[in-house]
C-alpha cells in the first residue's frame, strides 16, 4: 500500500459528524437558551438526521465507504502524480481540520456555558441566513492565514487547504443563495 494515511479520512469524517452531534446535544443544555437558531447542522443535506440526534446515519456511513473506496482506487490503483497527491492530501486534511477545530470549539463553548451559566445571559435570536453567513465569515480566519503560507510556501498540500477553503466559503454563498430563495418563495405563498 503506497498511502495508508488516506485511511484517516474516514475517521475524520466519523469524527465530523459525531462531534456535529455532541455539539447539537450540548448546545441544546444551556447555550441554545441563550442563542437561538433555525438550524444546528448548517449543510441542508444532514440539517433533519442532526436535528434528529440519530446516532446512527446509514446514508453517512454509506456516503463515507463510498468517499474511502474512490480515493483508495484512485489513489492505489491511478497514476497520480506525487505533485497532485499533495495537493489532494491537503485538500482532505485541511478541509476536515476546519470541520473538526470548530466542532471542538463549539463542544469547548457549549462546556463552558454549562459549567459557569452565569458568564452568559439574555437572548438572541438569528435566522438560517445568518447563521450561514456568520460561518461563511468566520472561513476567512482560516483563509487568509492559508493564503499568506501559500505566498512563502507554495507546496502542493498549502495549495489543496486553500483550495478546499475556498470551496467551503463558495459552499456556503450557495446555501446562502439557496435558503434565501426559500425563504423568498414562503414569504409569498
Amino acid at each position: 500500500m503506497k498511502h495508508p494515511e488516506i485511511f484517516l479520512i474516514p475517521v475524520f469524517a466519523l469524527a465530523d459528524y459525531y462531534l456535529t452531534l455532541v455539539g447539537a446535544i450540548l448546545r441544546e443544555k444551556k447555550f441554545g437558551n441563550h442563542y437561538i437558531r433555525e438550524h444546528y447542522e448548517l449543510n441542508p443535506v444532514w440539517q433533519n438526521v442532526i436535528s434528529e440526534k440519530k446516532w446512527f446515519n446509514p446514508k453517512h456511513l454509506l456516503l463515507t465507504i463510498i468517499e474511502i473506496a474512490l480515493i483508495f482506487f484512485v489513489i492505489e490503483f491511478g497514476d497520480m502524480p506525487e505533485t497532485l497527491y499533495q495537493v489532494f492530501l491537503g485538500f482532505f486534511f485541511a478541509g476536515y481540520g476546519i470541520l473538526i477545530g470548530n466542532h471542538v470549539g463549539n463542544i469547548l463553548t457549549y462546556w463552558h456555558v454549562i459549567r459557569r451559566p452565569n458568564e452568559i445571559s439574555g437572548q438572541v435570536s438569528e435566522t438560517h441566513d445568518f447563521s450561514l453567513s456568520l460561518s461563511t465569515y468566520y472561513l476567512f480566519i482560516v483563509l487568509l492565514p492559508l493564503v499568506m503560507i501559500l505566498i512563502f510556501d507554495p507546496s502542493p498540500f498549502v495549495m489543496g487547504a486553500t483550495l478546499n477553503c475556498i470551496l467551503m466559503i463558495a459552499t456556503h454563498i450557495i446555501w446562502i443563495w439557496r435558503n434565501r430563495k426559500k425563504t423568498r418563495e414562503l414569504v409569498k405563498s
